[in-house]
């Protein structure tokens, strides 16, 4: 029986016409999900994104920021809400880096989604200077909202102007509010751990306002 199996593996590998047998669909699936379940399923951060990260420091300036390697530098023109305007950029995966007030405080990773073509996975938005890590918390909005207070551990972080609004969570249990003059709370409650991705998406039904 051993021998009939290993000339049965041959075979399949030297005849590309060659249905694959049940159990080979069945282990290929299995592999695809884990692979899709893992903590890495989109891909750890790259190698040099990760040697990237070990030069930048708190209060660079842009040009110092960019002299660490002009050639992957990207200049794209406008902010983008939450990553910014500019980035480190290789193999399909970005290392985007924040300024405030000209000054270097945060990065974020993208990636290409394996999964979901056109789309990206970020890693949680890492600040330099504390160390803090926070995550986009992607709200999608009724249109009864403009206006409203968004309101995290009953601190306010936004203000609600158009039918998805980002926000920073950071690690931790957290209570969301979303509140507005004539309509009644929305109220969650977030736990977010470091298996989550640093993209996370809420959606809020007109039948909760």
């Amino acid at each position: 029986m051993e021998s009939r199996a290993s000339t049965v593996e041959k075979g399949d590998q030297s005849d590309p016409g060659r249905v694959p047998s049940a159990m080979t669909l069945r282990r290929l699936a299995i592999f695809l999900l884990l692979l899709a379940s893992s903590r890495c399923a989109f891909g750890t951060t790259p190698s040099w994104a990760l040697d990237m990260e070990t030069h930048l420091k708190c209060g660079m300036s842009e040009q110092e920021v960019r002299a660490v390697a002009p050639r992957m530098y990207l200049d794209h023109g406008g902010e983008y809400p939450w990553l910014g305007r500019y980035s480190f950029q290789q193999n399909g995966a970005d290392l985007w880096v924040q300024f405030k007030d000209g000054r270097l405080t945060s990065f974020v990773v993208s990636q290409e989604n394996w999964f979901k073509l056109k789309t990206v996975r970020l890693s949680p938005r890492t600040d330099i200077c504390s160390g803090a890590l926070s995550f986009r918390l992607r709200i999608h909005l009724p249109q009864e909202l403009p206006g409203a207070r968004i309101l995290v551990d009953g601190v306010q972080v936004g203000v609600v102007r158009w039918l998805q609004e980002d926000v920073p969570i950071p690690f931790g249990e957290h209570e969301l509010r979303i509140e507005r003059d004539g309509h009644r709370p929305i109220v969650r409650h977030l736990q977010i751990s470091d298996r989550n991705k640093g993209d996370l998406v809420l959606s809020i039904d007109r039948t909760e306002v």
